[in-house]
């Protein structure tokens, strides 16, 4: 009787193109709904410091990254300690055995205090539920008002990080910049398209257009009419890429798991995602699409990109492209349309990124050290904390050298001046500055006030932040299926499960789009559907929409 009402369930969830079209086309527009408030949360206060009465020492755990400075003699915690009285006393675990390191120390009981990253939501929610972290949403409403502000203006983020218990268990970092709130990935050249006479393309076909003129004729311009890549990228269901910026104009905006009316969707399953598969094919049977994007790896594709060669592609090009004119011929393609989706869509990213930075309190800490902890989580959501994080040390206000300066003109303009010792060519980055100086990774609340000096002096940087707007990327904004939904861990165990099903929805993804499967055959696409079905999906359905339901009532 189960597996018959999973069946009917899967069944009910395989929507027709129409179906997916009226459901497409009632999203409401998403332009600003919640973002508005993200303008109370700029200029977070700075707590009465320092946070204790008599100096404390609470211990860390902390993942190390090559481009780390010494833990014990950093300038954050060294700054931290000064201001608060709190003195953060690091373990670093380098970062390449952090999740095994983690799991032993947990297991064994020897863990620290704190943990200011490197630990997901799903584990925090383990760890919470057997006692070893400590509830946190009583501590942040008597303890912490910036982090009870932030809770109160971004409930979407709350829900994503409450457990499946009800508890918060991890507070994460919080990244509230307009640019900051669509994925960064999808970008075409504009100099080659006004090379070529063509406008920017808002529809599949007109993309097709483009892609054709770049293939026929000398869109870079360097004399040389065949060495123009029309679209490459790396292949990924699982991570975004040039690939998945198409689907969009299909009407989802993951590969694999998405959400449309409160409903939960397997997206492989799709019609609308066997007519992406489609214009996938036709662009490469007529040499449009890298026929490599299966098979190379990153290294490869980067090279490609280093060539100034490629018109469509996935990264933000100051990863690949030294020459900043070079970089800034590039920006996000926006929101397409088809024939089965006249709704423009783009993936949204949420503010809570518990991936950067999240804070957990362990079971070891007295009632005492919890609430110096959490109140330390206040200071480092204040503008004052986040700028010591993100931005490291202002320039002749510590003992090293180089950081960064506020210049105020006479009319009052504030602008920002970074010095991260380039001529000294101990750094190769503003990053590895800032690494060498402090944590980064950990708590904090991030807003235009602290963009203004991160990009204020990166010609990428302010380019990009130009073209989320112009392209119509953040006006086209939608949530999918959220990242903070959060899985028991009978739940998880289940999903575990489908890992083969991921590897056969690849295979048939790579078999469709280069034709050695026909796409158009109507039984090889049942076959595929069938062979979905046999694989429990309507398990999956079912464990996702679950866990959805939950996060959306919570």
């Amino acid at each position: 009787m189960k597996q018959l009402l999973a069946l009917a369930l899967a069944v009910a969830l395989l929507l027709s193109g129409a179906a997916l079209g009226e459901m497409v086309s009632d999203i409401q527009d998403v332009t600003t709904d919640g973002l508005s408030a993200t303008s109370l949360l700029t200029g977070m206060p700075t707590p009465e410091l320092p946070l204790v009465d008599e100096p404390m020492t609470i211990t860390v755990m902390y993942p190390r990254w090559s481009n780390h400075g010494d833990f014990s003699n950093m300038w954050f915690m060294n700054a931290v300690e000064e201001a608060t009285g709190i003195k953060l006393e690091v373990q670093g675990i380098e970062s390449a055995g952090w999740d095994e390191k983690v799991s032993l120390v947990f297991a064994s009981g020897d863990y620290s205090d704190i943990y200011l990253s490197g630990i997901s939501l799903n584990d925090a929610s383990v760890y919470g539920a057997a006692g070893m972290l400590i509830p946190l949403e009583d501590l942040i409403a008597e303890y912490a008002p910036n982090a009870q502000a932030i809770l109160d203006a971004l409930p979407e983020s709350k829900k994503s990080i409450t457990a499946s218990d009800g508890h918060i268990y991890l507070m994460p970092a919080f990244d509230t910049p307009a640019r900051d709130m669509v994925q960064k990935c999808g970008f075409i050249n504009d100099v080659w398209l006004e090379n070529l006479g063509l406008d920017r393309p808002t529809t599949a076909d007109e993309l097709y257009n483009c892609l054709v003129a770049v293939r026929d004729n000398d869109a870079n311009g360097n004399g040389d009419a065949k060495d123009e890549i029309p679209l490459s990228y790396v292949y990924s269901s699982v991570n975004y890429n040039a690939g998945t910026v198409i689907l969009y104009a299909f009407g989802f905006v993951n590969m694999l798991h998405d959400v449309i009316d409160d409903q939960y969707v397997y997206v492989p399953m799709q019609e609308n995602f066997r007519e992406y598969l489609r214009f996938m094919n036709k662009l490469y049977e007529e040499k449009l699409l890298d026929p490599e994007v299966f098979t190379q790896t990153d290294a490869q594709y980067n090279a490609k990109l280093g060539e100034y060669t490629v018109f469509f592609t996935s990264p933000e090009m100051q990863n690949v492209l030294a020459d900043e004119t070079l970089q800034t011929a590039y920006s996000l393609i926006g929101p397409l349309t088809s024939d089965v989706n006249d709704t423009p869509m783009w993936a949204a990213q949420a503010s809570e990124k518990a991936g950067v930075g999240s804070m957990m309190i362990t079971d070891k800490c007295s009632e005492e050290k919890a609430i110096a902890a959490i109140k330390l989580l206040d200071y480092f959501y204040s503008e004052e904390g986040s700028f010591m994080i993100k931005c490291g040390p202002e320039k002749g206000k510590w003992d090293g050298e180089g950081g960064w300066t506020r210049n105020i003109a006479e009319d009052g303009t504030v602008s920002y001046t970074i010095d991260y010792l380039q001529d000294q060519g101990k750094y190769n980055s503003f990053w590895d500055f800032r690494c060498a100086n402090g944590l980064m990774n950990v708590p904090f609340l991030y807003t235009s006030e602290h963009a203004a000096l991160v990009l204020g002096a990166s010609v990428w940087g302010k380019h990009l932040s130009q073209s989320v707007f112009d392209s119509g990327a953040y006006a086209a904004r939608r949530f999918g299926y959220p990242a903070g939904v959060t899985f028991t861990e009978d739940e998880q165990d289940t999903l575990a499960m489908f890992v083969l099903l991921d590897n056969y929805v690849d295979q048939m993804v790579a078999k469709f789009i280069t034709g050695s499967v026909d796409i158009d055959d109507d039984a090889q696409w049942q076959i595929y559907l069938d062979t979905i079905d046999s694989m429990d999906v309507a398990t999956l359905i079912e464990t996702r929409q679950a866990a959805y339901d939950r996060w959306n009532n919570g």
